[in-house]
């Protein structure tokens, strides 16, 4: 039964894992990755609608694959992608309320996983990349068997943990078994394994950081409301905490306030993504035209994007708007001086 669950699993989408293995290259070139993202057309389109999303908070108009790369750098461009990709892996099987749960505490646990990262002096956006796969179990589950999936949902108690012994019942397998076969099977980092397969167990001294932080979002993701489950056995926030080393608690306190906010903005931008069909990808700016001159991305990740070379202008699209609103702005003066001089 085990071998015939797996085998039902649908594949990841193939250009996010293209994507991925481009990333695991120190040489990899801007434009490969643009090439591998822009040759789906329907992903490329979802990963400009994400980008320009309060999600990112750019301010100009990110209007090119290409673009997004420069201005968001390569750890900001694989978050990207594989929320993009996780989404879309899932849009067909959110029919119900218990399923979007599952899909909402994997966004929820990336948004925890990203702050803890801070907090732990750890590359923020694999973080988050980390936090979105930690179920990825789960969710192909889910997709191949949405309606068993749901209904184990609907008929389970309170109790997170005991999930995993329905699972094996129904499946054969349980979601963390299933998500190390499937990062095996797929080829994404084997650094994601242990993630996708320990994330329930406690740690203990032993546990490596990126473990500790994995089963802590998990959890915070829980008790901050976004289980799988409800109503759910959750742990105490403050206590979960008191986890963390004394500095790498207060930081992550100082952001933990804003966590909810984060979350749900997150939610919003991939729901937006997955409901709606997106537009065509915008070709404004392409792959061999010039490009303008931003300032790089901060991250966290050694690899992330070095200053950029300038490049030539703007876009006449970008040009335009200052000359627009300028105009604007002189007519109304002078309309104001107008009405003034016929009140005297």
């Amino acid at each position: 039964m085990r071998t015939t669950t797996i085998a039902n699993i649908p594949p990841f989408p193939a250009v996010a894992l293209r994507v991925l293995d481009l990333l695991s290259a120190e040489d990899v070139r801007f434009e490969q990755l643009a090439e591998a993202i822009d040759s789906d057309p329907l992903f490329s389109a979802k990963i400009l609608r994400v980008a320009n999303s309060p999600l990112f908070g750019h301010r100009a108009e990110v209007d090119s694959v290409h673009y997004a790369i420069v201005t968001l750098g390569l750890s900001h461009v694989q978050a990207l992608t594989m929320s993009v990709a996780t989404a879309t892996y899932m849009s067909a099987s959110l029919k119900t309320e218990e399923l979007k749960r599952c899909w909402h505490h994997s966004v929820a646990s990336a948004a925890i996983y990203r702050s803890l990262a801070r907090a732990l002096s750890l590359p923020a956006d694999r973080a988050y990349t980390a936090g979105l796969l930690h179920d990825i179990g789960r969710l192909g589950l889910l997709v191949a068997y949405p309606r068993e999936y749901a209904a184990m949902l609907r008929d389970s108690g309170d109790d997170p943990h005991a999930l995993l012994g329905r699972e094996v019942e129904l499946f054969g397998v349980d979601h963390c078994e299933a998500g190390q076969f499937l990062v095996e099977q797929w080829g994404l980092p084997s650094a994601f394994g242990p993630i996708a397969s320990q994330h329930h167990l406690k740690p203990s001294g032993e546990t490596s950081e990126w473990l500790k932080a994995s089963y802590l979002a998990c959890q915070m993701a829980d008790s901050m409301g976004f289980s799988v489950i409800k109503p759910c056995q959750v742990s105490e926030f403050g206590g979960l905490c008191e986890m963390l080393p004394a500095a790498a608690r207060q930081r992550f306190q100082d952001e933990a306030e804003a966590l909810k906010a984060v979350i749900d903005l997150g939610i919003s931008a991939h729901d937006s993504t997955v409901s709606s069909p997106p537009e065509p990808a915008v070709r404004g700016v392409g792959i061999d035209e010039p490009q303008p001159e931003v300032p790089p991305a901060p991250s966290a990740d050694s690899r992330d994007l070095e200053p950029a070379q300038p490049a030539s202008t703007l876009s006449p699209q970008a040009a335009r708007k200052p000359i627009t609103v300028a105009a604007i702005v002189v007519l109304l003066v002078a309309l104001c001086i107008g009405i003034l001089i016929l009140m005297r």
